[in-house]
């Protein structure tokens, strides 16, 4: 079975177990941030927010065959 992974705005597909593993591991990565402040590169290490935007949906398998037939959507 596969899983659909939403990390931000970007989502991704991969197996069910693998997905599980990889939120598990980013539920223990801190954030990184660098910011221009006009002097320069200002680098931050803080602890992830548990707000932030991470989402697990199962995808049946004959759903993602079709999907994956489509491939890539046109730009419009």
């Amino acid at each position: 079975m596969k899983a659909i992974v939403q990390v931000g705005y970007k989502s991704y597909v991969m197996d069910a177990e693998k997905a599980l593993a990889f939120l598990g591991m980013l539920d223990q990565a801190e954030v990184y941030e660098s910011k221009w402040d006009g002097k320069g590169s200002a680098h931050y290490i803080y602890p992830r927010e548990s707000d932030s935007v991470q989402e697990l949906k199962l995808l049946p398998d004959v759903l993602y065959r079709m999907a994956k037939l489509a491939g890539k959507p046109n730009k419009e």
